[in-house]
């Protein structure tokens, strides 16, 4: 019976058009396999992944993550690394799906996404930032899906768009600016459906006006 002190690695030891296998292995024995479809699922499973930390490394042998296990899942906190070495992602996962706290970063060690995680799917705060640190979009998720305020900035903190989300539909005024600031697109949405629509020039000049009967 093998333990969490051992060290589990793991490998992709095929992958088609249609299928991946994934293989562990403690030391030089295969202790366990998983089949996984095109979408994910896994269609099958034999062996066992014991408790504890696994390993998945690159061809060269450095490390690519480090992910922990329990009872045969993902459970706990994962760490991928870029081929270099340096830390490309931090999650957290629950019974085998992603769940919690998700921080990715670029090589340089900037948080390039912030987002938060519940039963696989984003859910709640999420934030991406540019490579110079500052925030390049802002939202809420629920269920997976865009709901509540967006807003997405260029690299020199300008804003360049905000609207509201329902459910992953446009719901509400949205809007979208020049790059000097000034209003270039007003929209109002009714559950994705397009209500009113307005366009400015970057003088301010209104240059179209719709209104869309339901």
């Amino acid at each position: 019976m093998h333990n969490g002190v051992d060290m589990v690695t793991m490998t992709v030891s095929f992958k088609r058009e249609s299928l991946e296998q994934i293989s562990y292995f403690c030391g030089d024995e295969e202790i366990a396999s998983e089949l996984y479809d095109k979408r994910g699922i896994l269609v099958h499973h034999a062996g066992t992944v014991p408790n504890g930390a696994v390993t998945e490394r690159y061809q060269d042998g450095s490390v690519k993550r480090v992910i922990n296990f329990e009872n045969g899942r993902p459970h706990g906190d994962s760490t991928d690394y870029y081929p270099s070495g340096e830390i490309r992602e931090k999650n957290s996962f629950k019974k085998g799906v992603l769940h919690g706290p998700g921080k990715t970063y670029r090589r340089s060690g900037m948080l390039w996404v912030d987002a938060q995680y519940s039963s696989g799917r984003l859910n709640g705060a999420f934030t991406s930032y540019h490579d110079n640190g500052d925030v390049e979009t802002k939202a809420e998720y629920k269920k997976g899906k865009l709901n509540g305020y967006y807003a997405k900035y260029n690299r020199y903190g300008g804003l360049m768009e905000e609207g509201f989300f329902d459910m992953g539909r446009k719901h509400g005024d949205c809007k979208s600016y020049h790059e000097d600031g000034q209003l270039a697109r007003s929209a109002g949405y009714q559950r994705g459906k397009l209500v009113y629509l307005l366009e400015f020039d970057e003088d301010g000049n209104e240059i179209k006006s719709q209104e869309v009967t339901q």
